[in-house]
């Protein structure tokens, strides 16, 4: 059974609360805190899967509750459910919480998020994938120009040229920011040729993505691997490019085409990670590469949705089923891209998949609006 804490000050919501998710015992361990101090005794004294906390709350709101959690328990996932967050304590979220879901939430939603969370930890925390961790030695920190390019994002007002500025300290970064606002994806009727210019056209969540991306990719980099690093950064830029435009075609929102771009340049990190930590022993570990990805991108703190991509990109009935996910995208990107290239044997469609009653009426169509989008990938 999955063991949820849920936390709130006040004793009416956690009343409905109770009463919202009593189907869910048979399947759930529920505990209720009244605050964030209870809420550390109930952690203290036994094992918990989720926490599901409030933002305000007095003496210690919801940030300060998962950033406690964050550091004692980092295998425990956090989400935030409130209905007063302003944008401050939106910011101050980002970074302790997995998931952010607004009250009033609807009860399926929230027990669907729970059980995705559950899933995803999982596979993650499995004792294969742990074991891989093991023998791969110490993963590495989050990439600075990354951290950085976030600090200055998670402001209230972001300033255009302090991200430009930061971008520029990396030539290798500059230049896929302008190979990119170029491309013929984003159908610029001029030549882009300012960072300013670039970052205003692109928009911060694809900047963000590509500073993860490309500061990953040249801190995994070394003169042994450097040829097969960068057929893995253009591999992934493709599939990023056909399953955002999937997203964008098909309903997705900014937010949902940004979480299928970012999934998708960072679905082959695992990889990445085994070639420079292991690169003789490739073949051993290839397998466990999705999960060792997303454990990687949980550690340095980006949201479920991606990561979720990232560990069940090739195997993506595995995870709970949720329509034209990142996940989905990623997935029908990547068999594109492989059978474009004649190679679509090495990412097959998965079959359980494309079978869903929640995916296989619209399948067609993403495939082709995929299709269509790959003379423009392979053009970046």
């Amino acid at each position: 059974m999955q063991r949820i804490l849920f936390v709130d000050d006040e004793p009416g919501i956690l009343d409905g609360l109770r009463r919202t998710l009593r189907p869910m015992r048979s399947v759930w361990l529920m505990q209720f805190a009244d605050g964030g101090q209870t809420a550390l005794q109930i952690l203290e004294g036994g094992e918990i899967d989720v926490v599901v906390s409030d933002m305000r709350m007095p003496g210690m709101d919801g940030a300060e509750l998962l950033q406690i959690v964050r550091e004692r328990w980092p295998s425990v996932a956090r989400i935030i459910l409130s209905g007063h967050a302003d944008r401050s304590a939106a910011v101050r979220s980002v970074g302790v919480a997995h998931q952010f879901l607004v009250k009033p939430c609807d009860g399926n939603e929230l027990r669907s998020v729970v059980q995705r969370t559950c899933a995803l930890r999982a596979t993650l925390i499995s004792p294969e994938v742990l074991s891989t961790l093991t023998e791969l030695g110490e993963l590495p920190a989050i990439p600075a120009l990354y951290a950085a390019l976030n600090r200055e994002l998670a402001k209230p007002e972001p300033s255009l040229p302090a991200l430009s500025k930061l971008i520029g300290r990396d030539p290798g970064m500059s230049a896929k920011i302008l190979q990119l606002v170029n491309s013929a994806f984003f159908g610029l009727r001029r030549r882009v040729k300012s960072i300013n210019e670039a970052v205003t056209n692109l928009g911060t969540d694809v900047v963000r993505s590509l500073a993860l991306s490309s500061t990953a990719f040249t801190t995994f980099t070394d003169p042994t691997t450097v040829v097969s690093a960068e057929r893995l950064w253009q591999h992934s830029m493709r599939v990023a490019e056909v399953a955002a435009r999937i997203s964008s075609v098909h309903g997705g929102d900014l937010a949902a085409t940004a979480n299928s771009f970012q999934a998708g340049v960072l679905h082959e990190l695992g990889k990445l990670i085994i070639l420079f930590k292991r690169p003789g022993a490739f073949d051993a570990f290839e397998i466990q590469h999705g999960a060792i990805g997303a454990y990687l991108l949980g550690l340095w703190g980006l949201e479920d949705t991606v990561v979720e991509a990232v560990a069940f990109h090739h195997n993506p009935s595995l995870a709970p089923p949720c329509g034209l996910s990142a996940l989905v995208a990623v997935h029908l990107a990547n068999h594109l891209v492989h059978a474009s290239l004649g190679d679509a044997e090495r990412c097959p469609l998965d079959a359980r998949l494309i079978e869903r009653p929640d995916i296989q009426p619209h399948l067609e169509a993403w495939m082709s609006t995929g299709a269509m989008a790959l003379p423009q990938a392979d053009k970046i």
